[in-house]
This record gives structure tokens, C-alpha cells and sequence, in this order.
């Protein structure tokens, strides 16, 4: 949960996505950074299509309506080179995004 301006608490999700690629353990420097290249792109193109989709354009996922507001959406892309001992490079996307609408409890709650 996250609270806005207005104190209301709204429902807050954290998106946490790895886009890699496995290279060869002889690989060289240009391989390893053209894998990272590669994979930024890949992880900057599904942020696109998941802003235009979800956050842009009120949409729905399975049938559930969602509502999220763009506004203080911040995403990261972070490398990552070589992870443990696996030749493995790629790319974090992590955002949290924040529902435009309260939740509504209507029938869990009676006097």
C-alpha cells in the first residue's frame, strides 16, 4: 500500500523482471556488452508495450479492471554482468507502480 496526497492508501505493485543472456565462457569484452546491449533493449521495448497497454490505456487482466496512475512511475534498468558463476548477462527492470483507484471492501466490513 502506498498513500498519496490526499492520505488516501492505494494499492502498490512492484514490477521485478531479469531479461538474460547466457554467453559463452570464453566470451570477450564486445560479446559480454553486446549480450547487455541486447537485452536493455529487450527489457526497454517490454516496459513500452506494458506502459502503453496497462498504464496509458485503461485496460483489464483477466477480467479485473485496472486503473494505475502514471504519475511517479519510476523504472530502473540495471545491469547485471556475470551473475555468480554463470557467464550470464543481462538486464534488471524493476518498477512499482501505484493502482488510480482505493480498493473497495463493501461487504467485509458491517456495524
Amino acid at each position: 500500500m502506498q498513500s498519496i496526497d490526499s492520505q488516501a492508501l492505494r494499492p502498490s505493485f512492484l514490477m521485478d523482471c531479469l531479461f538474460m543472456e547466457q554467453t559463452a565462457s570464453d566470451r570477450t569484452n564486445a560479446e559480454r556488452d553486446a549480450a547487455h546491449s541486447k537485452m536493455d533493449a529487450i527489457a526497454r521495448q517490454c516496459w513500452a508495450k506494458f506502459y502503453d497497454t496497462y498504464i496509458i490505456n485503461s485496460n483489464s487482466f483477466q477480467g479485473i479492471p485496472l486503473d494505475f496512475d502514471p504519475v511517479g512511475i519510476n523504472v530502473t534498468f540495471l545491469p547485471i554482468w556475470d551473475d555468480r558463476t554463470m557467464q550470464m548477462t543481462g538486464v534488471r527492470m524493476s518498477a512499482r507502480i501505484v493502482s488510480g483507484a482505493p480498493d473497495i471492501c463493501e461487504d467485509y466490513f458491517r456495524a
